[in-house]
C-alpha cells in the first residue's frame, strides 16, 4: 500500500506562529526521504494555510505525487490545474474533518464538468466519500477515478464492536468502489495502530496519514515513524 502525507497541520503550524516556520516544504522534503509516496494539501485561498509558493516547490519534489484537496466551487480551480498536480480531489467547503462526505449541495453537472477538464489536462480526479454505498454511487456518477474514503468513524469507534461494524461499512464501500471501476483512497485517523485491519479489506491502493500520525512523528522522528507504519502493514 501506498503512503502520503497531509501537510495542512504543518501549515497550520506556520500560520498560527506568524513566521515561516515550520515550513511544510521542508516536511515534505523530509518525508520524501523517510519512504512516503505522496504529499497531500488542502488549497483554499481564503485560509491561506497551504500557499501558492508551496504547492508550486512541491510538485518539483523529485519521488512524490502531488495531490490537492479542494472545495467544487473554489475560485481557485484554475489555478490549481495550472499546476498540473497528480490528483485533485473535491471535499466540502468546511474541509476535510470528521464527517466529511459527498454532500448533496455540491453540484453533480458542475463538478461533471470540472472532472471533463482534468481529465483533458491529464490530472486524476477524486471526490471525498464516507463509507457508504449509496455515497459510492453517486461518486460513479461523476465519472472520477478515486474516491477517497473517509475512516474517521473507523478510527474514532468506542469499543471493539463498534471498531468492527465500521470497518465493515469501509470494506463495503471499497468492494462497491472497485466493482464501479473506481480505486479507493483512505483517510482519517490512521496510523501504525489501525491501518492494518483497513489494508486487510485489500480494497484501497493508498492510506493518508495526518493529525494522528504527525503526532507520533514529534515523539520518535519522523522517519522512524514512516518505518513504524510500513512495518505494521506486513505483520
Amino acid at each position: 500500500m501506498k503512503l502520503s502525507l497531509f501537510m495542512n497541520p504543518i501549515a497550520q503550524l506556520r500560520q498560527w506562529s506568524g513566521t515561516e516556520t515550520p515550513d511544510p516544504v521542508t516536511i515534505a522534503a523530509a518525508a520524501e526521504m523517510a519512504g512516503i509516496d505522496g504529499i497531500v494539501c488542502a488549497y483554499t485561498a481564503e485560509t491561506g494555510e497551504v500557499t501558492d509558493r508551496d504547492l508550486r516547490i512541491l510538485k518539483t519534489l523529485p519521488t512524490v505525487y502531488l495531490h490537492i484537496l479542494i472545495p467544487p466551487s473554489n475560485e481557485e480551480i484554475r489555478r490549481v490545474m495550472e499546476l498540473k498536480p497528480d490528483q485533485v480531489t473535491f471535499v466540502p467547503e468546511r474541509g476535510m474533518g470528521p464527517d466529511a462526505e459527498l454532500r448533496d449541495d455540491m453540484d453533480e453537472e458542475d463538478l461533471l464538468g470540472t472532472v471533463e477538464n482534468l481529465h483533458a489536462a491529464g490530472i486524476n480526479a477524486g471526490v471525498i466519500a464516507g463509507p457508504e454505498v449509496a455515497q459510492i454511487k453517486a461518486a460513479r456518477r461523476l465519472g472520477v477515478d478515486f474516491v477517497v474514503l473517509n475512516t474517521h468513524g473507523y478510527a474514532r469507534a468506542g469499543s471493539p464492536r463498534q471498531a468492527l461494524h465500521r470497518l465493515e461499512e469501509v470494506e463495503a464501500s471499497m468492494i462497491a468502489a472497485g466493482k464501479l471501476g473506481m480505486r479507493v483512497q483512505v483517510f482519517g485517523g490512521l496510523d501504525h495502530r489501525n491501518l492494518n485491519p483497513v489494508v486487510e479489506c485489500d480494497g484501497a491502493e493508498e492510506a493518508i496519514l495526518g493529525h494522528r500520525f504527525l503526532g507520533r512523528s514529534l515523539l520518535i522522528g519522523l522517519e522512524r515513524a514512516v518505518d513504524e507504519v510500513k512495518r505494521a502493514l506486513v505483520q
